[in-house]
């Protein structure tokens, strides 16, 4: 692994591809912005601080996001001295690998819709995240209904064709 070599490039890569991720994930738990900046920061300093004690054949996500679950619980702990570990227990371990993939998938789909044809990517916009109706849309594009379900439908193929790849990546 190039980051335990000691590889800045390879951590900056490693850096920007998690920050949000890691962010997101502290932000869940302790619903304050700043916090989970602060979180997200310390997470990827120490995996900097420690790359030399890292396993090479390990995983350095799932490394990353224990020590933001960590952090996160350390935080919550001092906010609230009264904070049981019961209420702490959906940062168990076995959440944690279900939130990686699911970052993961959010990932791969804001990916695959950015990567959509523009009016295919509009027209979907409209139907799943405004709401309107396949007549409104065409109206608003000046296209025929029949056009509006056209792209509707291919974009919908290429989410279902994303669906089967990420299950086969992820649980194959």
């Amino acid at each position: 692994m190039a980051i335990s070599e000691g590889d800045s490039c390879a951590f900056e890569a490693f850096y920007r591809m998690e920050y949000n991720n890691l962010l997101h994930f502290a932000r869940s738990y302790t619903k304050e912005e700043s916090v989970s900046e602060d979180i997200a920061q310390e997470t990827l300093m120490r995996v900097w601080q420690t790359r030399e004690n890292l396993n090479p054949d390990g995983n350095i996500r799932a490394l990353a996001f224990t020590i933001a679950k960590n952090l996160s619980l350390d935080y919550l702990r001092k906010r609230n001295d009264n904070i049981s570990i019961d209420s702490c227990i959906y940062l168990e371990d076995n959440s944690l690998d279900v939130l990686i993939n699911t970052l993961d998938l959010e990932r791969l789909v804001e990916k695959t819709f950015l990567n959509l044809p523009e009016k295919i990517r509009r027209t979907f916009f409209m139907s799943r995240h405004k709401g309107l109706t396949n007549k409104e849309i065409a109206e608003r594009e000046n296209v025929t209904v029949k056009a509006v379900e056209y792209r509707i439908t291919t974009a919908l193929k290429v989410f279902k064709k994303l669906g089967k790849s990420f299950l086969l990546i992820f649980l194959g």
